[in-house]
């Protein structure tokens, strides 16, 4: 599992909170922040 921000900090501390399997983290941050 892998947990940042939507900014791509590591851990629960940046506001915002981006949880996944690892595996697919950079794609979701990727497609959040594209919009």
């Amino acid at each position: 599992m892998k947990l940042t921000s939507l900014d791509g900090v590591a851990g629960p501390h940046g506001g915002s909170a981006v949880a996944t399997n690892g595996l697919l983290h950079d794609e979701v941050l990727t497609r959040l922040n594209a919009g």
